[in-house]
């Protein structure tokens, strides 16, 4: 995978979670279009808001925390799947 700067990530597993995070996702672009998106998550996806997909084992305890290093940038944007701006 290329490595970009700067990039915002999210580690979620489940359809509700995922569906939730893409809704963030397309929030983030609204503002920032040009900002690079991965996911860490339990099942392939596709969505125009995503950049990247990376599929993680969702038997972590904490998985935020012992996925976070695996970051794909050198400055990460971490954020919770129920993140949205709102005007």
């Amino acid at each position: 995978m290329e490595m970009n700067n700067r990039g915002a990530l999210y580690i979620c597993y489940g359809d509700k979670y995922i569906k939730e995070g893409i809704i963030s996702a397309e929030s983030l672009k609204k503002f920032h279009p040009d900002l690079h998106v991965t996911f860490f998550s339990d099942k392939a996806f596709s969505s125009e808001f995503v950049d990247n997909v990376e599929i993680i084992t969702p038997n972590a305890k904490r998985p935020k925390v012992e996925y976070i290093n695996q970051t794909p940038y050198k400055e990460t944007l971490f954020l919770d799947v129920d993140t949205e701006r709102q005007i």
